[in-house]
């Protein structure tokens, strides 16, 4: 619990960081349908988003199953402040750093100047609804959108 907690104050500086970004699409319904399996994907409805983040739900339950932060001008050093005050797990091959925080949940990502998180959503038991090699599939475009 304190993880989550932690990692939900530094994400603030991610999200005020955000607001001042551009809106553009760093991943599309299609991609998150292909790489995770899921069918009917699409943006969240308005009162499912999260403030800096692009949201993603299932036709089928309404269900988010991914977020996808907005990069801004200083999302680089809440990606250094995270990975310096959360235990993490290394990932390579995305981006210029990046790690997983929260089980695998959560795919921070540094790219240059530029910081992005990919979560995925849960069910309601808490559960993953992408495995952290679908989460990095996504992280891949997502660094290749920036």
């Amino acid at each position: 619990m304190r993880i989550y907690g932690a990692a939900t104050v530094l994400t603030a500086s991610l999200v005020v960081a955000s607001q001042l970004a551009a809106q553009k699409q760093l991943v599309a319904p299609a991609d998150i349908e292909r790489i995770s399996g899921f069918k009917g994907v699409s943006p969240a409805p308005k009162a499912l988003q999260t403030e800096g983040y692009q949201s993603f739900v299932r036709s089928s339950d309404n269900m988010v199953v991914l977020y996808v932060s907005l990069p801004g001008p200083s999302s680089h050093e809440a990606i250094e402040i995270t990975r310096n005050a959360i235990p993490h797990e290394d990932v390579t091959g995305v981006g210029d750093e990046a790690f997983f925080i929260s089980e695998g949940h959560d795919l921070w990502i540094r790219k240059g100047d530029h910081g992005v998180v990919v979560r995925t959503g849960v069910d309601a038991k808490g559960s993953a609804l992408s495995t952290p090699a679908q989460l990095k599939e996504i992280g891949k475009l997502v660094v290749a959108r920036l």
